[in-house]
């Protein structure tokens, strides 16, 4: 068995890791444009601008569903073939002190993804695509880094302790999965195992080395991030100086200029320890498995052609990151305007989607608050979030089931103050409070019930109460949002979605309302450039706010109304 040798020998190698990352990225970036044309062109045939979480059911239904979950796919393999396939085979031939030619490698790597077109492959990407990121553990693809199950339903999984038992225990078991079948893609991509026989044997060599595995890795991690950690560390130090020297031009452009070079850095750092993580992966792979491999450090390069192409490669790679740069608008200016929306009338001030809880939010600076309307089974409508009353007021009957002399019977639970319990709101008593309050109401059309028949109801009572011009009118049902949106153009509208595929902007609606997840800057501001609102959900901490504040969010919706107060008021 060979020795394992140590990867500081191969520093040399860093110059071509580095010229075939940009490489790769120009490459794999020219696909990706390919494939998202040809789904534009698929969503525009359909007539459709998207699809989101709400058309689910759509896709399940339709051949254009299947051939978009199929596209799907084939990006998942692509971004596979580039982030896995390409960094194994790069690993090796490095290790081998063997020449890299970056297209070479890429078509090779291209090349293996066919054996995954099978349902044990698909089992291994779909793992190392979207299950492998929760334990937060499992190496992955770049697209599904910080995939996450989102925090609106983490909330309920939270807080109920027979669930989040379930969670933990889902969790523990994909990273065990996961370790079972680390060394599956070194089987096929270096040895040709078919992808039954690859996961086999993997799962034999981790369960014989696991412990030896697991320590290796957490060391290599703890060495290697950490110096990514110690560079950012110096650019935030180098940041908020120049924010604090913005009285002296020189010396903030000078500082600005040293930032930018440290970040550069910190990002080609990161790049190589990605890489590097993936050879010290294979080196562990060629130790238990018993492979023979002739290790090699790259041969010492000599003449001034390989300083200048090392060179070129680093100026290519600045040049894309700051023509990226450009694009991103003024970095270090957040929105001071944004705005608070309290969750449920009233987050956790009071008993949820009642009067009393829409005015606490409105004495706490809330711009709005989000409302969930239902109808009763004579035709009424009351504000409550669930399907029943279980949780809110400890009656297991469904709100279409129970009429509305039964409803104004129960009492909704205050977890501010078990004493002081709330009545479950109409409709029309919440457009009254917020009239006294001065206050918006963000309108969600739910459950069952929610259809063009409530549309239609909720738009004559709320002009009835002369409130139209102080609703939006929103729900996670896009045909139902853009009815709405056609019905009655004088109607703000909003539509919820958590995850998107196409040109969301173009949807028919005011306003698009996120999952905090899904809230990245660059969605943001293509929203914005469609000259449509951008709302966030469910955001509850002090660090999602300002990230929030930071990507240009217009408003956020939040449980947490005197958190949100201070944060947004710059007094946290």
């Amino acid at each position: 068995m060979k020795k394992r040798v140590s990867l500081l020998k191969y520093y040399r190698a860093v110059p071509g890791i580095l010229q075939y990352q940009f490489i790769s990225k120009i490459a794999f970036g020219l696909l990706m444009m390919g494939l998202k044309k040809f789904g534009g062109f698929l969503l525009w045939n359909v007539g459709r601008p998207a699809f989101t979480s709400g058309d689910l059911p759509y896709l399940l239904r339709s051949w254009q569903g299947w051939f978009l979950i199929v596209l799907g796919y084939l990006i998942l393999c692509l971004y596979t073939a580039f982030d896995i396939n390409a960094t194994i085979l790069l690993s090796d031939r490095i290790l081998k002190g063997e020449k890299v030619k970056a297209l070479k490698l890429i078509t090779e790597a291209l090349e293996m993804t066919r054996y995954f077109f099978n349902p044990w492959g698909i089992f291994l990407i779909l793992y190392f695509s979207l299950l492998g990121p929760l334990t937060g553990a499992a190496f992955g693809i770049s697209l599904t880094s910080s995939f996450v199950i989102p925090d609106f339903i983490m909330s309920v999984i939270r807080a109920d302790p027979v669930l989040n038992i379930g969670y933990m225990i889902l969790v523990i078991f994909l990273f065990i999965l996961g370790l079972h079948y680390i060394f599956a893609f070194h089987f096929i991509l270096l040895e040709g195992k078919k992808t039954r026989e690859a996961m086999k044997k993997s799962t034999k060599l981790a369960r014989k080395n696991w412990l030896k595995i697991l320590g290796a890795m957490l060391w290599f991690v703890v060495k290697s991030w950490g110096l990514v950690a110690m560079e950012a560390v110096i650019c935030i130090v180098l940041f908020f100086l120049v924010k604090a020297n913005t009285s002296s031009p020189a010396l903030a452009i000078g500082l600005s200029v040293i930032t930018g070079i440290l970040v550069l850095i910190m990002l080609m750092t990161a790049g190589v320890v990605l890489q590097y993580q993936m050879m010290e992966l294979t080196i562990l792979f060629n130790e238990y498995s018993g492979r023979e491999v002739e290790y090699r450090t790259p041969e010492k390069r000599k003449g001034v052609f390989f300083w200048v192409k090392t060179a070129a490669v680093v100026a290519c790679i600045s040049l894309v990151v700051a023509v990226l740069a450009s694009f991103q608008g003024d970095l270090t200016a957040k929105n001071q305007n944004m705005k608070m929306i309290a969750h449920r009338a009233g987050g956790v001030l009071g008993p949820e989607n009642t009067t009393d809880g829409l005015k606490l939010a409105s004495g706490h600076g809330a711009y709005a608050g989000e409302i969930d309307v239902q109808r009763t089974k004579d035709g009424n409508y009351v504000v409550n979030h669930d399907d029943t009353f279980k949780r809110s007021c400890g009656v297991d009957k469904k709100v279409s089931d129970m009429t509305l002399d039964e409803i104004r019977e129960l009492k909704v639970k205050n977890p501010a103050d078990p004493h002081k319990e709330g009545k479950v709101a109409t409709y029309a008593e919440m457009l009254d409070e917020a009239k006294a309050d001065h206050i918006r109401l963000y309108v969600e059309l739910k459950g069952k019930t929610a259809d063009q028949q409530m549309a239609d109801d909720l738009y004559e009572i709320t002009k009835e109460h002369g409130m139209s011009d102080q609703c939006t009118f929103i729900s996670l049902d896009y045909p139902l949002v853009s009815y709405i949106e056609t019905s009655y153009p004088e109607m703000e509208t909003g539509y919820l979605c958590y995850f998107s595929f196409g040109d969301i902007a173009d949807m028919n609606c005011d306003e698009l309302l996120l999952e905090e997840e899904t809230a990245t800057s660059d969605n943001i501001a293509k929203i914005h450039q469609a000259g449509k609102k951008v709302g966030v959900w469910t955001v509850e901490t002090v660090n999602g706010m300002n990230d929030m504040m930071w990507a240009q969010a217009d408003y956020i919706i939040t449980d947490e109304v005197e958190l949100g107060e201070k944060v947004i008021n710059g007094n946290y």
